[in-house]
């Protein structure tokens, strides 16, 4: 299939696909029809002869870039299934761990653990504040470099808030460790300041999906609704009083679908908008005898003993 069959070229998805500037910004809600004209670049892009391995898309979760992977091999032309999907972290990652970077920029691209946060934030000074007050200092430490355009990304200006970050990313060299919130500031600081590293021409065509919606004050609220196209549909919305009913309603769900619907273990996918809401879902499952995986749990180092070991081969 043509990358353009069945696209009127008039059309805003017609549009998206053909354009030939090296960076153009598509602002659009859900449902719109941004990842089908996103996989209609990407099948121009390979028609015309670009290589699989120059073209990566890019999105911000795990969850998200792995739909993004399916969406990449479902295109039909040959060359997609090369296509991989990252995450912007996952890249960041890739590109400060390989040795030439390491030697520039004198960090481990190795995330802290949770289980590392609580021994930083006591081997922190006193005079930073009380604990939640380091906390807070981190959080804005990570959010530094995100300053507006016209402004210096990535380095503290009061006084005291460059001594923080001196003291914490001291600690986080000696502990060869890096903080999340670091990794995309770390790799956007490495390419800043080195034009002509190598890793500047890793690729041709940069896709990055996000879901932009959200930040539009002035949309219509949104309600959740069937649509008949998709067949018959069951939308209920339930109110737990704690946590712990939420995750054992959802787990009791999930198993009754199974047993006398049935349902398969992997026609579910549970959303929750933070980790303290997800693990317990997650654990609740486990518990249950049912698979799951979840995209914020760090289960199998919840033991001391693993704890330990992680942390010293951090210093083999």
């Amino acid at each position: 299939m043509s990358w353009d069959e069945g696209l009127e070229p008039n059309s805003p998805i017609y549009g998206i696909a053909a354009d030939p500037s090296l960076s153009i910004r598509v602002v659009a809600g859900p449902g719109t029809g941004k990842s089908f004209a996103l996989k209609r670049r990407v099948a121009r892009l390979l028609e015309h002869g670009a290589s699989p391995r120059r073209i990566l898309p890019v999105t911000f979760t795990n969850v998200a870039a792995e739909d993004l992977q399916r969406e990449m091999m479902q295109i039909g032309v040959p060359g997609c299934t090369e296509i991989r999907g990252s995450t912007l972290h996952a890249l960041g990652m890739r590109i400060l761990g390989r040795q030439n970077v390491l030697e520039a920029t004198g960090r481990v691209a190795r995330p802290l653990n949770r289980f590392e946060i609580e021994p930083l934030l006591y081997d922190l000074p006193a005079e930073f504040g009380a604990k939640p007050a380091r906390e807070k200092r981190i959080r804005a430490y990570e959010a530094a470099w995100s300053r507006l355009q016209h402004e210096e990304p990535g380095y503290a200006i009061d006084p005291k808030d460059q001594q923080f970050e001196s003291t914490l990313v001291g600690w986080l060299r000696f502990h060869r460790g890096m903080l999340i919130g670091e990794i995309v500031p770390q790799l956007y600081q490495y390419l800043r300041d080195n034009p002509a590293a190598p890793e500047h021409s890793l690729y041709d065509y940069i896709l990055v999906a996000n879901a932009l919606i959200g930040n539009n004050r002035d949309r219509d609220p949104r309600k959740l609704v069937s649509v008949a196209a998709n067949g018959d549909s069951d939308i209920q919305i339930i109110q737990f009083v704690t946590l712990a009913d939420e995750a054992s309603g959802v787990a009791r769900f999930i198993a009754e679908q199974i047993a006398n619907h049935g349902r398969r273990p992997e026609d579910f996918l549970v959303l929750a908008q933070r980790r303290s809401i997800g693990n317990p879902i997650h654990d609740q499952l486990v518990t249950c005898g049912m698979p799951s995986k979840c995209y914020y749990h760090e289960g199998d180092l919840d033991s001391v003993t693993a704890q330990e070991r992680i942390a010293c081969s951090n210093y083999s």
